[in-house]
């Protein structure tokens, strides 16, 4: 039986699905706001890239969400059209997109391999953006018509993301700073969560992809992952203040 038979819900959507996800893009929104302010005081080229991975990321939930919400107050049924599964692939598009610009983060400050890896990055990526382009429709069938791409693409992302989480969490077991160990080590939490983000969601779909709780715990997951991110790399004056720094 699925988590929505449960709850309130509409057009097979719940109504705990239409707060989660706008509440998710809002909160990384403004770490994008953060870390832009950070950059234009700072100029680190690494804080740019990160914050472009969130603001896309952030139009990729937001997406998902803005679909959702139509769905629930369409006057049609969701064999009819379905816009929540259109909107889906578009925010896995926007995700594509903001995994380049978390991997130029990465090549900056922790691999220094050189354009050849960004480029590789970006050509895969780009694939996956060309082939969900191929696949964008609001039919019924659209997310099962594109599951292969979609699940290419979360393999990709989540290879990229266990990149991330373990050169951070190598950087911090070898560097001897307080404050440094720390920031390390949250972006190092912050790829871990993400990781999380799409096991949970995989987790779902096996489940019948009907708004499980681990529908919810990847949203989670993906707010508390991209706290992690922000803090461990931008290190605001209040978290410096908070552990005495």
């Amino acid at each position: 039986m699925h988590y929505g038979e449960y709850m309130l819900e509409q057009n097979g959507i719940p109504i705990l699905a239409l707060i989660i996800e706008p509440l998710v893009a809002v909160g990384m929104l403004i770490l994008a706001v953060g870390g832009f302010m950070k950059y234009i005081e700072k100029k680190r080229q690494p804080t740019l890239y990160l914050t472009l991975s969130f603001v896309f990321y952030s139009l990729g939930i937001a997406s998902s969400g803005i679909g959702k919400w139509i769905q629930f107050f369409a006057k049609v049924s969701p064999e009819e059209i379905s816009y929540a599964d259109g909107t889906i692939l578009i925010a896995y598009g926007l995700t594509a997109i903001a995994t380049v610009f978390l991997m130029v983060f990465v090549d900056l400050v922790f691999l220094e391999v050189g354009p050849w890896f960004i480029t590789l990055v970006g050509i895969v990526n780009g694939i996956t953006v060309g082939m969900l382009l191929t696949k964008l429709n609001f039919s019924s069938n659209a997310y099962d018509e594109a599951l292969s791409i979609v699940i290419f693409h979360a393999l990709v992302t989540l290879a990229l993301v266990l990149l991330l989480a373990i050169s951070s969490l190598r950087e911090a077991k070898q560097n001897k700073e307080r404050l440094p160990k720390i920031g390390f080590t949250f972006i190092g939490l912050y790829g871990l969560f993400v990781s999380m983000v799409f096991i949970l969601f995989a987790v779902d779909i096996a489940l019948g992809g009907g708004y499980s709780a681990f529908y919810y715990m990847a949203w989670v997951s993906a707010g508390i992952g991209s706290l992690f991110g922000y803090v461990g790399y931008i290190m605001p004056d209040w978290f410096k203040k908070l552990i005495k720094v």
